[in-house]
């Protein structure tokens, strides 16, 4: 632009300029906070965190308080969905990304609009920025009719009395200068400061917020002095927040006196690498319409997601579990595959080399995590290559006969070549419409998401009944909350709505006594406030017991023996399932205090009903419920314990996943009484038997060390700024966070969000041990484990079958020269042992079994080579004895799972016609010898003789160059029970064809 009224400071490289700001603010009293992960852990609302005020979300409601007075930071930002969404723009125009960084400096109840607007000034006028104050202009609030709010005259007064001249500023409504944080909730007048890269001052104010690229917006100050309780409500908070958000890239493009974004030290890097990479001509800039426009364009695309994809996936995103990051994956893939000619993701790889070094210094996360985003970008790759291969030909086969469908994009939704085909048919039965059953099957079966099937309903031209999907798409969420046991009632919420909500915090109540190295888990005295029998729901009070449905009312309700019930308590201390832990089992004790009479119900299974938990169980002995009785309940201590024990191994299994896998994520896990099964993605990676090893190694050194664990409530906005914290990716946490922390002075194990009950130290596991490991779909394994004393038994029968496979290991390998009677035997019994190690499998520890299994196999192998050869041996001296015999011709028969027609003697040794039949491991084979001697004809040669015998079995000769003289028969399956039969027949043919061709008899 050679721009001349921007200072010489204007060759400031990008993390000069970032440090300036964060120097700047902190030399004000602001507080450095780091930026969050762009991934919102605790807020379901958006997508990917979009603004740097959503880790201080909860402060401005309210829920948190604000962890400093003063706080600066640079956040990273990802905007491609939901209400703020540049995915369209990034790449179109000269400033929009899916990817920036939002500076900012933030004020909880400290200093307000005056300091605000004088530090904003003030940096942005003052050296090292030092921009022209004649290129500023500034917007201000101008009131709401509508919601009763005057015009912010007084932000206007500040600007002026700052020194900004009245012809920079502009007043603006509610859409530019009301910042509100959703529908309900804090919200406040903003003030924007624009930037006037055209330098017209006779146009600008007209051009101040209408979208021009030479005018932009760079810094808004945000005023959070209300609260928006709803449509046409607004009430004021008690105290002012300040939230401000500078556009980091939009700064860096100014201060380098450049046309766009992509000119600055921040994308030219991405550009020059694609170039060099691909060998496609250099990026040249160009906006307006001409032939280099697309090439471009494309150049910007791929720079900007490339950036977009390397922070989301350093901060522990994962495209198997977020759609939108997966389709910025395959977008860049696209364009780096169809546009620049590079496939199998090494461009995009290049890339991440060029980010780690332009951003790695301020968010390290993306240097010490590139060997783990490479190789996502690797897999990825590897399954969208296996995709387009499959998908595109049949979508180019629909496309033709549909040319209407040329306008979806098949590589965003792989399930569009199925959804298609089914759609049609149902147009067919259903025209006019897609019915809310055929949209919902579009969506649960083929995968097509809710905007897709719009889209489809307009290229069909047909309307699609979305009230329809969405009632069964409801239905199919409420059911998934159902238990699936055919016990438990249907109890709705109206049912339960006038119970007290249960109180299960006692749950976490239980000790561990150090004498005797156990836990105990105190009674809880309770009141019974509701009953489920009969598919009736009653509640009880001192009034008396009411059924809630019908409001008949009676005195007492009576329970026989053996009868399913459900109770409901005001409080608890019954784990109920969740985080993949399973619910308690326990006892339920009801007592008349007046006749002292009692009755047990056996809890068995448990569910919760908006707030109330109901315990289902079989009652014990009869029992009348009056509104007086006293209750109480008792968990199963062991159950309990078991389920601690596994539970915390879970977390364990997880942090070991997480050191001997470059890349890995938990999918799920399922806890029960001492059994953890934990599953977990890989990408790109195997893990092996060693591998599994070091896993199950490292939780029992774990143990071994005793390390505490703790249980800790902290905040969202703490669970994020702590270091070592493991999430579940795509999972969205409450406000309130129970952090589970394995760690001592050494180090941090693990640090997991997590509902369920753990052992207060890892020495209280006593043992881990991997039963099994498998495959399930892609991408995706599954580790099961035993802890505690089954984990002890299975370490006893891995040791056992050690020793015995020990034994047997040292008694083959010093029996020199065995003969084969003695191979035989050794044989056998590597065979009893590999059988009774499979019917083992469950109670032997993963790595035994395959370890074991494997130096059976060895051994079987080198016992079953020498059988072969001790086997080959005794044919070969069976055969040259026959030859030395006076028969003139030799038709002979081997049954012998020990040796092959390949391991007969060589032709030269054959001294007259001779055929074998051999039976080894199910199958026949056969070979004839005709030595030249006795060849004399066409009817007279080992594929003549070989002949008959093929035609009654159905074999197939396997010829040689020499077929006159040998000639072999392909293995055909016979059972063993029938081969006695057919060989007997099969010598009969062979020698009566012997005696023909020799003229014998």
């Amino acid at each position: 632009m050679n721009n001349p009224n921007v200072s010489s400071y204007v060759r400031l490289c990008s993390k000069s300029i970032r440090s300036s700001f964060l120097d700047n603010f902190r030399s004000q009293g602001h507080t450095l906070v780091k930026s969050s992960p762009v991934v919102p852990y605790c807020d379901p609302s958006i997508a990917f965190v979009n603004s740097g005020m959503c880790q201080f979300k909860n402060v401005f409601l309210g829920l948190t308080p604000a962890p400093y007075p003063r706080v600066v930071n640079s956040q990273k930002c990802i905007r491609v969905g939901g209400k703020h969404n540049d995915l369209a723009c990034a790449g179109r125009d000269s400033y929009h990304h899916t990817f920036f960084e939002m500076l900012g400096n933030w004020s909880f109840n400290d200093y307000y609009k005056r300091d605000a607007c004088r530090m904003a000034l003030a940096y942005l006028t003052r050296p090292p920025v030092s921009l022209p104050l004649s290129r500023l202009y500034f917007t201000y609030f101008g009131g709401s009719e509508a919601l009763d709010l005057p015009c912010d005259e007084e932000t206007r007064e500040i600007w002026l009395e700052l020194g900004v001249p009245a012809s920079q500023l502009k007043r603006e409504g509610m859409k530019s200068n009301f910042w509100e944080m959703g529908s309900t909730g804090p919200c406040g007048y903003s003030s924007e400061i624009h930037y006037d890269l055209k330098g017209d001052p006779g146009s600008a104010l007209a051009r101040v917020n209408a979208d021009v690229s030479d005018l932009i917006e760079i810094w808004n100050i945000v005023f959070i002095s209300y609260n928006r309780t709803g449509p046409d409500s607004i009430v004021p908070l008690a105290n002012n927040f300040v939230d401000t958000g500078l556009g980091f890239e939009r700064l860096v493009t100014i201060l380098q006196d450049k046309r766009s974004t992509y000119d600055t030290d921040l994308f030219v890097p991405l550009l020059q690498t694609i170039s060099k990479v691909s060998g496609v001509k250099p990026y040249s800039g160009n906006f307006a319409d001409s032939h280099l426009t697309d090439l471009d364009t494309n150049y910007r695309m791929l720079s900007d997601y490339s950036r977009m994809i390397t922070v989301a996936l350093a901060d522990n995103m994962f495209p198997d579990a977020t759609a939108k990051l997966r389709n910025v994956v395959r977008d860049a893939l696209i364009i780096s595959e169809d546009v620049f000619q590079v496939k199998q993701g090494k461009l995009l790889k290049d890339l991440t080399y060029c980010l780690a070094e332009i951003l790695g210094e301020s968010y390290p996360e993306i240097r010490n995590g590139l060997n783990r985003i490479q190789l996502i970008i690797s897999e990825e790759s590897r399954i969208f290559d296996n995709l387009r291969k499959g998908a595109v030909k049949e979508w180019q086969t629909l496309v033709k006969n549909q040319p209407e469908l040329k306008v979806l994009n098949v590589m965003e939704e792989p399930g569009l070549v199925s959804g298609v085909k089914y759609l049609n048919k149902q147009l067919v039965r259903e025209p006019g419409e897609i019915s809310g059953e055929t949209a919902f099957t579009l969506y649960d079966t083929h995968g097509l998401s809710k905007n897709i099937i719009e889209k489809l309903a307009a290229v069909k031209t047909v309307d699609v009944d979305m009230n329809g999907f969405n009632e069964r798409l409801n239905q199919l969420k409420a059911s998934s909350k159902e238990k699936s046991s055919s016990n438990l009632p249907e109890i709705s919420p109206a049912d339960v709505k006038d119970l007290p909500l249960t109180n299960d915090s006692a749950k976490y109540n239980y000790q561990y006594n150090t004498d005797s190295k156990t836990y105990t888990f105190p009674s809880l005295d309770t009141n019974l406030v509701g009953i489920v029998l009969d598919d009736q729901v009653y509640s009880i009070d001192s009034r008396g017991i009411y059924n809630v449905r019908t409001g008949a009312s009676s005195g007492s309700i009576q329970l026989e023996h053996n009868m399913w019930v459900g109770l409901v308590f005001d409080a608890t201390n019954f784990y109920t399932r969740a985080g993949g832990q399973e619910d308690d089992i326990g006892v339920a004790t009801l007592t008349n205090p007046n006749t002292h009479e009692t009755s047990k119900i056996e809890i068995g299974e448990l569910t919760t009903v908006e707030g109330r938990i109901v315990h289902f169980g079989n009652v014990v002995s009869p029992f009348k419920v009056t509104p007086t009785l006293k209750s109480s309940l008792d968990i199963d201590a062991r159950v309990r314990l078991g389920y601690m024990r596994a539970h915390t191994t879970s977390h364990l299994m997880n942090a070991a996943l997480q050191r001997v896998l470059t890349c890995t994520h938990q999918k799920s896990c399922r806890v029960s009484s001492d059994v953890s099964a934990l599953d977990f993605s890989v990408y790109g990676e195997t893990l092996s038997v060693d591998s599994v090893a070091r896993v199950e190694d490292f939780i029992n050194d774990v143990i071994a060390k005793g390390v505490p664990v703790k249980r800790k409530h902290v905040s969202a906005s703490e669970m994020t700024s702590l270091e070592h914290v493991t999430v579940i990716p795509g999972e969205v946490y409450p406000d309130d966070v129970i952090l589970i922390d394995i760690s001592n002075e050494e180090e941090v194990v693990s640090r997991e969000p997590c509902c369920g009950t753990h052992v207060y130290n890892t020495e209280h596991i006593e043992s881990c041990t991997i039963l099994g490991y498998k495959s399930y779909n892609h991408g995706v394994r599954s580790i099961k484990c035993l802890t505690g004393h089954a984990s002890l038994a299975a370490v006893e029968n891995g040791k056992r079958i050690n020793a015995a496979l020990t034994q047997l290991e040292e008694k083959i390998t010093n029996t020199a020269h065995p003969d084969e009677e003695t191979l035989k035997q050794q044989s056998a019994e590597l065979r009893q042992l590999k059988q009774h190690l499979q019917s083992e499998a469950k109670e032997v520890p993963f790595v035994v079994l395959k370890r074991s299994g494997a130096l059976i196999d060895a051994l079987s192998k080198s016992v079953r080579l020498q059988l072969r050869e001790a086997a080959k041996v005794r044919i070969i001296g069976d055969i040259a004895d026959l030859c030395k015999t006076d028969l003139p011709y030799i038709v002979h028969y081997v049954r012998d799972d020990n040796i092959e027609v390949q391991a007969l003697p060589p032709l030269s040794e054959i001294t007259k016609p001779f055929l074998i039949l051999v039976y080894c491991s199910g199958e026949l084979k056969g070979r004839a010898y005709v030595p030249p001697l006795y060849v004399s004809g066409p009817g007279c040669t080992a594929q003549a003789w070989l002949a008959p015998v093929l035609e009654k079995v159905g074999g197939k000769s396997v010829g040689s160059k020499e077929v006159e003289r040998v000639c072999s028969m392909e293995g055909v399956k016979i059972g063993r029970e029938e081969v006695e039969g057919v060989v007997s027949e099969l010598m009969r043919i062979a020698r009566s064809r012997a005696e023909e061709m020799l003229g014998v008899k």
